[in-house]
């Protein structure tokens, strides 16, 4: 029994149909099947290549790009990675790089598939195309995330260079905004991270300004109360 048998299951108790819930979960059912379809479609489109030792390389090219066009919503980066190389070592430098664009274009909408292809590089992801590409769409993508989801990759050890940029770009009043905003451990846990690099004296440019703008940030909550001014210090922030 699975989910959406669930709702079947209710309509045989009840006498009725949860029809938003049932939809929800038929709509779910019909993507995995379409996933199946896609990637069996694309497996046979492979079956070209391994099956025979037929000279037959065009066909084979035009089996697997057009297999790839039709079925790239549903191809994991490793295929992706797969076809290419196999492409490369045809010759086909120029479908390759046709093909990685028509991935990227296509599954832009996914940012996981980016982000968890490149953390197990090198161990799926081989092509320096496919890597050189997945990083600057992740880059970009990144780049509008609001500074509260920046900061929060780099608390819990899930950022790097690109999120310290970020972060050392930003101006004073988004750290007074960020500040804000946060309620908690979440906010310690920011305000301890920023001003870190501040307290251990090391830290490239980028961190340093972290430090530096946090810091400014809190002075500016801190005049806008006692109660605020009470509260910075224990972050070693005087606004005197």
């Amino acid at each position: 029994m699975d989910e959406f048998d669930r709702p079947i299951a209710r309509l045989v108790e009840y006498g009725y149909v949860d029809e938003t819930g049932i939809q929800a979960q038929a709509a779910l059912l019909q993507q995995k099947i379409q996933a199946a379809d896609s990637a069996y479609s694309f497996q046979e489109a492979w079956r070209r290549f391994y099956d025979s030792f037929d000279d037959d390389s065009q066909e084979v090219i035009k089996c697997l790009s057009e297999s790839f066009k039709d079925n790239a919503r549903h191809i994991s980066p490793a295929h992706l990675d797969g076809t290419v190389r196999l492409l490369r070592h045809l010759g086909k430098n120029t479908v390759a790089t046709k093909l990685i664009d028509l991935y990227i274009d296509i599954r832009r909408d996914e940012p996981t598939i980016f982000s968890q292809s490149l953390s197990i590089v090198p161990a799926e992801i081989k092509d320096a195309e496919v890597v050189e590409k997945f990083t600057r769409q992740l880059r970009e993508m990144r780049a509008g995330d609001p500074l509260r989801e920046i900061c929060a990759r780099l608390v819990d050890g899930r950022g790097g260079e690109e999120e310290e940029e970020r972060m050392g770009k930003a101006e004073v009043q988004e750290y007074v905004s960020l500040f804000k905003e946060l309620k908690g451990p979440e906010l310690t846990r920011a305000i301890d991270f920023c001003l870190e690099f501040s307290r251990r004296g090391t830290g490239t440019a980028n961190q340093r300004r972290v430090s530096e703008n946090a810091a400014e940030a809190l002075k500016i909550i801190g005049r806008e109360s006692r109660l605020n001014a009470s509260r910075v210090s224990r972050f070693g922030i005087r606004v005197g």
